[in-house]
């Protein structure tokens, strides 16, 4: 009886474990699909804003500014669930009329990048780490020093505490807020003229363009998403998304030899890593023009930036000059 229940307890258990992969699998699935569809909308004066309602999923909001007679055909990236086909949204206008003309596919450029690309990591997964800076410890250090000083004084402590917090906040929100900006990685394949950017940041992203030309992927997958998509070209849309990571994708031209061993055509480099036989070596700074410098010593690559990436491949990584919080990665034959 007890050989009998224990075989059961192991199906069980096997039962389990095949349960909990298929929905690791699942979910590393949805983090891949995108989460925007774009709409094409149909928009008449008198008009001014527009919520495109899509449910569970989120919203997006058009700014529109047309007079009386005035009409706009537009694309509208609109939140959808990930690995389900999207439905028609729900126009709500505060003033003005908006018919939903149909669902707009990816530009060919976009489709066509190659696959290793597609199946690059992205360069944020998660909520970055943030330390204090010794000024924000400085300031509540001397604030608690003033306030045992000053005990006596009541009203004079609270008044020395509430300007060294509001010292520390200002500090605190400052190094946040530079943690949290985003990142870009461009990404391509010698030989190849279609290159792919990501850019992640957290809670909120400015997307690339107004066309089907992008993925959005969020982290969770699920995650609620807003969407601000002002008619005006000069204003930039934005998803936002609380709590989660959210990463653009993207297809850019870029020459197929533009970072070769032999000369650097694509951007200048602060700082350069070459991946050969199977370990990094760090080459200093990659300028336009020049060749790629003898190895040297220095730092490692960021470890975010090399994770899983391709093995058995030559493969070289660099910080752009100039630009901050931004990166290249090339695959060589």
């Amino acid at each position: 009886m007890t050989a009998v229940r224990w075989d059961a307890a192991r199906r069980a258990g096997r039962v389990t474990a095949l349960l909990l992969a298929a929905l690791a699998l699942h979910s590393l699935e949805l983090r891949a699909q995108s989460r925007v569809a774009f709409a094409e909308l149909e928009l008449a004066g008198p008009a001014t804003e527009l919520r495109v309602d899509a449910g569970r999923p989120g919203f997006a909001h058009v700014a529109a500014r047309l007079g009386p007679g005035e009409s706009a055909r537009v694309l509208v990236p609109v939140p959808v669930e990930p690995g389900l086909e999207p439905t028609p949204p729900v126009l709500v206008f505060a003033t003005g009329t908006a018919r939903f003309l149909g669902w707009r596919a990816r530009e060919a450029r976009f489709a066509g990048l190659p696959a290793a690309l597609r199946a690059r990591p992205a360069p944020l997964s998660g909520a970055p780490r943030v330390r204090a800076p010794a000024a924000v410890l400085l300031a509540l250090a001397a604030a608690g020093a003033l306030g045992l000083w000053r005990m006596r004084a009541p009203r004079t402590a609270a008044v020395l505490a509430l300007c060294a917090a509001a010292g520390a906040f200002l500090l605190a929100r400052g190094a946040l807020s530079r943690a949290a900006a985003p990142i870009e990685v461009l990404d391509g394949v010698s030989g190849s003229s279609d290159w792919q950017r990501q850019r992640a940041a957290l809670g909120e992203l400015v997307l690339p363009a107004r066309g089907a030309t992008f993925d959005l992927v969020t982290d969770p997958p699920r995650a609620r998403v807003e969407i601000e998509a002002p008619l005006d070209p000069a204003s930039p849309a934005r998803a936002r998304a609380r709590g989660a990571s959210l990463v653009a994708i993207w297809a850019e031209p870029w020459p197929g030899a533009g970072l070769e061993r032999e000369a650097n055509e694509l951007l200048p480099l602060a700082a350069a890593w070459l991946r050969a036989d199977g370990a990094w070596t760090f080459h200093g700074p990659w300028d336009v023009g020049a060749p790629l410098g003898p190895a040297r010593s220095g730092p490692p690559p960021p470890g975010w930036l090399v994770s899983g990436l391709p093995q058995g491949v030559t493969l070289v990584v660099g910080e752009v000059a100039g630009a901050a919080r931004s990166w290249v990665r090339c695959t060589w034959p």
